[in-house]
């Protein structure tokens, strides 16, 4: 079965996105032309005028420093201002006795040029508003609030030492957000800061670049009680290189309809994970296409072991057997027995293969990924195939990766294929909140990306295939 859909008004309902750039963030770029123009003023009437553009600027520059903090696009903007009444103020002086006509040029070029830099700036600064913009995730729009905790476990597997994992559990409550939110990369500021450069390092870009990220909040409560009930539960893999934050959109709006997602990294993939004692697993991933291309299939089936692994923490947690805080607040919360595999991009190929793998996974949901290994497994369950509209813009890829979709949903007992119109591939994760919304980026999907489609899509096909 394959359809298409489209952000629709059923979709989106409940959230909101934010404005890329705020009017706070017009008014702060106005305030360099203000001051150079009252510079310009009548001899008579400039000193009130320039003083009166200085008490404006600098009231919204500090406006903007109580509202947001201090953000690197908002220093510009001030420094721009500071640079414009540099400017005014020199006209400000009154007239000296003639002076030779080389002097007057230079200080008339002089002042045209800081002039001419104070606009630039302001311009550049309001472009990187436009760009890189606050960073800020759509509330939830299901009748739960939602919680988050994170928890760390040991995998055993064939290496000399256990493989620690790290996930965030989004899940149902009746408690309030916390005020301000909870941190959106990691824990706290420290891992969020950590793991922020070492996207920007992969990105091979300055780390000041994704401050926005690392400074970015969502709406939800930590370690809250759960809502009372056994909520089934999705197990969810981030893109190749990708962190448990990616998705958290997707994740807190599944939650908010009653799942308890758990968001994982895989250590040694994922750009960064920071574990309880600080200790910081970078991905040692290879970075040549062609021994990435031969390593694919171990890199997912490594990740689908972790998706099982992630499924036995939950089973642990749900019989009482984990005895930490996090453990006696979900005990009874979770059914780990109505259990989805899912993930983006390589996670999603991994998801397939943990729910060909592991019984325990009633289904599997891909995220625009392609199926690596798909054809080893044989019989699979039911598969919610979710595919960017907008493709990658190579014909030939998109062709081999819709030959490989179409034979691994002929493999599910009850595929389902479901392709997003305007969506690119990263539009299918957060990206779209925090990076330039350039359609060959984030597609046509606006700054929630396809998140919206996603969930409606994915709540319905989980509505099918655990609730009958």
């Amino acid at each position: 079965m394959t359809r298409v859909i489209r952000a629709s008004d059923a979709a989106r309902s409940g959230r909101v996105e934010a404005e890329p750039v705020t009017p706070l963030d017009v008014l702060l770029a106005l305030t360099t032309p203000l001051l150079l123009a009252s510079s310009a003023l009548p001899r008579r009437t400039r000193p009130v005028g320039v003083a009166a553009s200085a008490a404006v600027s600098a009231a919204l520059v500090l406006t903007a420093l109580v509202l947001d903090g201090v953000r690197w696009p908002t220093a510009v903007l001030a420094a721009a201002a500071v640079l414009a009444l540099a400017v005014a103020l020199a006209r400000l002086r009154p007239p000296r006795r003639p002076r030779r006509r080389a002097a007057t040029v230079l200080a008339r070029l002089g002042g045209a040029t800081a002039g001419t830099l104070a606009v630039l700036l302001a311009l550049g600064a309001t472009g990187a508003n436009w760009a890189l913009p606050r960073f800020s995730l759509p509330a939830p729009s299901g009748p739960h609030a939602v919680a988050e905790t994170t928890l760390q476990w040991e995998r055993p597997h064939p290496g000399p030492s256990p493989r620690t994992i790290v996930g965030r559990l989004w899940y149902p409550t009746v408690q309030r957000p916390d005020p301000g939110g909870v941190a959106y990369l990691g824990r706290d500021a420290g891992e969020s800061t950590i793991v922020a450069a070492a996207l920007a390092e992969d990105f091979g870009a300055p780390a000041f670049l994704f401050d926005e990220v690392a400074r970015g909040r969502v709406p939800a409560a930590a370690d809250a009680m759960p809502s009372p009930g056994r909520w089934p539960v999705i197990v969810l893999s981030p893109g190749l290189g990708g962190v448990r934050a990616q998705n958290t959109s997707l994740a807190m709006e599944l939650a908010s309809h009653g799942y308890a997602v758990l968001a994982i990294d895989h250590p040694g993939d994922s750009s960064a994970t920071v574990l309880e004692d600080g200790t910081v697993v970078r991905s040692n991933l290879a970075d040549d296409p062609a021994t990435a291309d031969a390593l694919i299939g171990e890199w997912a089936l490594r990740r689908a072991a972790d998706l099982s692994s992630a499924l036995d923490e939950l089973e642990r947690i749900a019989e009482g057997a984990r005895t930490d805080a996090a453990g006696r607040r979900l005990a009874g919360a979770l059914d780990p027995a109505r259990a989805i595999a899912a993930g983006h991009s390589l996670g999603g190929a991994s998801a397939i293969l943990a729910a060909g793998l592991d019984p325990r996974f009633a289904a599997a949901v891909d995220l625009d990924g392609y199926p690596w290994l798909a054809e080893t497994l044989g019989a699979l369950p039911p598969v919610l195939a979710l595919v960017a509209g907008e493709g990658t813009g190579d014909a030939e890829a998109d062709d081999r990766y819709r030959a490989a979709l179409d034979a691994m949903l002929a493999a599910s007992s009850a595929p389902q294929r479901v392709e997003v119109a305007g969506a690119s591939h990263l539009g299918f994760t957060d990206a779209p909140a925090y990076l330039p919304p350039l359609p060959e980026l984030v597609g046509g999907s606006g700054r929630d990306g396809a998140n919206a489609e996603s969930a409606e899509a994915i709540l319905a096909f989980a509505a099918r295939v655990l609730h009958g």
